[in-house]
């Protein structure tokens, strides 16, 4: 495996609901469902940048892990002998000495891209955002039809620069040249409903749905995506999905109580705030939420109770503690 195991980890969380996200290892959607069916290597040569042997790129985008093989006997050998060693610094934890021998074998041969997408990701975990970045761009002017060059770029151009415009061109070339990879639309998606642009966000996620209907993040971001467009019964058609796939899910079961309260269904809200609860009894503002759901019913002293433990999870939150404090001088009187 390379250093940096590149494995997409997505949670519905509380706010603001986008995804914990480690490194994303490529799967492709269209193979198999589920993340059981990430792409297997190719071995045909035509599937190879031709300007470099050691290309280890699937067409599903997939790096892969074996040696890095090269025209030059020597130097291949020799690069590979710094890999391993890296690998077995990065499994004692010795991140920056991992990251030495990487450029140290990049010296001996430095046109292998995957190379410097495993120094890439190691950057990162150091929190060497610039110099990640700079592996990346030298791995996508090494084979600029390398998907995961682009994709894991364009993760560094979000996450460690703050440049969405940036990533959301380089996760556009990823989706161009395959189509069939699911993290590539998805972090799309992702971006451009950051930019509050949501159509194109329903796009990339309805396009990726069509390839894998079963991945519940894409149905829970479709759903907050339509949200924000106002639409709400789809909205809640995509949440109530999300939560048939993932039904522990505290912020699938939050979003569609929001959803739903938006729609005068004050009953269902508030049974979905109990449900995200249940799943997630450490979140402020679930409790907030369900307090002021359970104080429009009229249920006063259960939501003076939620207010209680809202402001007891987060004691500097003053309006937490302004309604609760309100609240309860209304129930002395």
């Amino acid at each position: 495996m390379p250093v940096v195991t590149r494995v997409l980890v997505l949670v519905l969380m509380g706010p603001p609901f986008l995804p914990l996200y480690v490194r994303a290892k490529f799967y492709s959607v269209s193979a198999a469902a589920g993340l059981e069916a990430w792409g297997a290597a190719s071995e045909n040569p035509a599937d190879q940048n031709p300007s470099d042997e050691n290309a280890r790129q699937s067409k599903s985008g997939q790096k892969q892990p074996q040696k890095h093989a090269s025209s030059n006997a020597d130097q291949g050998d020799s690069l590979q002998k710094h890999i391993d060693l890296a690998k077995s610094l990065a499994g004692e934890g010795d991140l920056a000495g991992a990251v030495a021998e990487y450029r140290r074998g990049l010296q001996l041969k430095p046109t292998d891209a995957p190379a410097y997408l495993d120094l890439g990701g190691l950057l990162e975990e150091l929190g060497d955002g610039q110099g990640a970045l700079d592996a990346y761009r030298h791995a996508v002017r090494l084979q600029p039809a390398n998907v995961e060059a682009h994709y894991d770029l364009g993760l560094a151009l979000e996450h460690a620069n703050g440049d969405l415009d940036g990533a959301i061109a380089e996760y556009r070339r990823a989706v161009a040249l395959d189509g069939e990879l699911a993290e590539p639309h998805y972090n799309l998606g992702l971006a451009l409903e950051k930019k509050s642009q949501y159509d194109a966000a329903i796009t990339e996620f309805r396009t990726l749905l069509q390839l894998d209907p079963e991945m519940a993040e894409a149905h829970f971001s479709l759903g907050n995506a339509l949200l924000a467009k106002h639409d709400v019964p789809e909205a809640i058609l995509e949440f109530r999905q999300c939560l048939k796939l993932s039904p522990e899910s505290p912020a699938a079961h939050e979003n569609l109580a929001r959803a739903l309260l938006m729609q005068h269904d004050l009953e269902g809200g508030i049974t979905e705030y109990r449900a995200a609860l249940h799943y997630d009894a450490g979140n402020p503002s679930t409790h907030f939420s369900l307090g002021a759901a359970l104080a429009k019913k009229g249920e006063l002293r259960d939501a003076l109770e939620q207010y209680r433990k809202a402001t007891e999870l987060d004691k500097r939150n003053a309006g937490y503690r302004a309604a609760y404090e309100k609240l309860a001088g209304q129930l002395k009187q």
